[in-house]
């Protein structure tokens, strides 16, 4: 599911560089959780990372590491999302479903609702 997020986060700016951090901040996810999924990714040939040519001295931080989605990375993504779409349009039918056919009740309690009875 992670790479999922990942992926899709990269298409919404196909393109784009982005790198670790920004990611865990858009995904709300650890770089305990990130890294390893971009790390996957990349060796999928999914993605792929860029040093940053900058001197660590000069910016007075670690160099990042800036990844973007390859063609065949966004292909996947595509399906990869389009396949959670349906299957989430699948679920609210059902759910919806037997929200209808369940009887009435008081959405405080869970009690039935005795209007629904009269």
């Amino acid at each position: 599911m992670y790479e999922v997020l990942v992926l899709g986060a990269l298409l919404a700016e196909p393109g784009a560089a982005r790198y670790g951090q920004e990611l865990m901040r858009e995904l709300g996810v650890s770089s305990g959780t990130l890294y390893p999924v971009l790390r996957r990714l990349e060796a999928r040939g999914l993605i792929t990372g860029t040093p940053e040519q900058a001197d660590p001295r000069v910016v007075q931080r670690p160099a990042r590491m800036y990844y973007t989605l390859t063609e065949a990375g966004a292909r996947r993504a595509l399906s990869e999302l389009s396949g959670l779409a349906s299957e989430l349009t699948r679920l609210t039918g059902k759910l919806a479903a037997l929200a209808a056919a369940a009887p009435d009740h008081d959405r405080e309690t869970g009690e039935p609702d005795a209007a629904a009875g009269s």
